[in-house]
């Protein structure tokens, strides 16, 4: 029975010290305080291993949603800052490492694993994205267009928007 509470005890730990407990639902918080209930009952060595597993595999699970929605929260993130800077010429990650913290390999592996594509990529994407929205409303030249997504010189902007959209 010792054994038992130590092993209970542990669990509760790890819970408590990597601030799970702070990010469950309360479906989750029910179903692992009444596996801790049920576990701390009598019960054999075999009914106690299965409700180890039950939890163990419950805090795994809670773990993976609570690392998955960091993600998508940190992608948001990313992404509004993007947009914020969009029209800045010297967007650059150096510029959003400076913003955000972290390194540039942090970023440079951030963007290739999450966006799938590289920053500069991304940029350009997100560019070229809005240039078409302004070329569409027809009111403003090649280099105003330009300008406003954020592209210094006009002829890199036509490079690029030949490159990706395959017209000029």
């Amino acid at each position: 029975k010792y054994h038992q509470f130590q092993i209970v005890e542990a669990i509760v730990l790890v819970v408590a010290e990597e601030s799970i407990a702070r990010k469950m639902n309360e479906n989750e918080y029910a179903r692992l305080s009444s596996l801790l209930t049920i576990m701390m009952a009598n019960s054999s060595c075999e009914e106690f291993e299965k409700h180890v597993h039950s939890i163990v595999h419950d805090v795994c699970c809670i773990v993976m949603r609570i690392e998955e929605q960091a993600r998508e929260e940190n992608i948001r993130e990313v992404s509004k800052w993007v947009e914020e800077h969009l029209t800045d010429p010297m967007l650059s990650l150096d510029m959003m490492v400076s913003d955000m913290g972290h390194s540039n390999a942090y970023w440079s592996r951030f963007f290739r694993e999450r966006m799938s594509v590289g920053f500069k990529d991304y940029v350009s994407e997100l560019r070229l994205q809005r240039s078409k929205e302004l070329l569409v409303k027809g009111n403003m030249s090649i280099n105003a267009v330009a300008e406003a997504v954020g592209f210094t010189y006009p002829y890199y902007f036509i490079r690029k928007f030949k490159e990706l959209e395959g017209v000029t």
